[in-house]
């Protein structure tokens, strides 16, 4: 099974010093289980908003997926969009169009925005407000497609040793044990244990 993860710098892995990610660890971590035939590809691009990925997800999944191959999306994105100041009305409408093309080609799970801890108190609670809203957002969204969401936001927020983690590092990114957490929660996901189930049980 193909597994494509689509997202921006968070979904890369940067700053992770042992330069997997979480969908690097969420992978390992599956392969550790029955699903040893998972190919996993990690397509994360730094600043990569939803418009920027929905222009290329089409191309980027066809040159590796070969016709009549089980695949499954996994979609991450939003802290560029609060980044860059985006308006919530155009985020909105990038990530409907990014979600609609991919539900409509390949089963499809999003992995809700994470959250940010900068060193500037007041660029902190900003942006962690906006990405509150956009997480609360897109899970509506996404309930109205019918696209699986994952909203972590408020897991990691409450999380003191994340939040310690990415403070330390830059403010935007976690390390390597930040990573690891996140891998964690969504590997705990049955929407994701299901869609492996699934597409591990369909023949090509």
């Amino acid at each position: 099974m193909h597994v494509f993860f689509f997202g921006d710098s968070l979904t890369l892995g940067f700053g992770d010093e042992e330069v997997l990610g979480w969908p690097g660890r969420l992978c390992a971590a599956t392969r550790n289980g029955p699903a040893l035939s998972l190919t996993p590809y990690n397509l994360g691009v730094r600043r990569a908003c939803a418009a920027s990925i929905r222009a290329r997800l089409k191309d980027e999944i066809e040159r590796r997926l070969v016709p009549g191959d089980p695949a499954l999306v996994v979609l991450s994105f939003g802290v560029a969009e609060v980044w860059h100041g985006l308006p919530m009305e155009q985020s909105l409408a990038d990530a409907r169009a990014l979600l609609e093309e991919a539900c409509a080609a390949w089963p499809t799970l999003c992995v809700g925005p994470l959250p940010v801890a900068p060193k500037d108190r007041e660029r902190a609670a900003q942006a962690s407000g906006s990405i509150a809203r956009l997480s609360q957002a897109l899970h509506g969204l996404c309930d109205t497609l019918h696209i699986p969401y994952l909203e972590v936001y408020q897991a990691l927020s409450a999380d003191a040793d994340y939040i310690r983690d990415v403070r330390a590092a830059d403010g935007l990114h976690p390390t390597a044990a930040g990573y690891a957490t996140i891998a964690g929660l969504v590997g705990q996901w049955p929407a994701w244990r299901d869609a492996l189930h699934k597409g591990l049980h369909t023949k090509p």
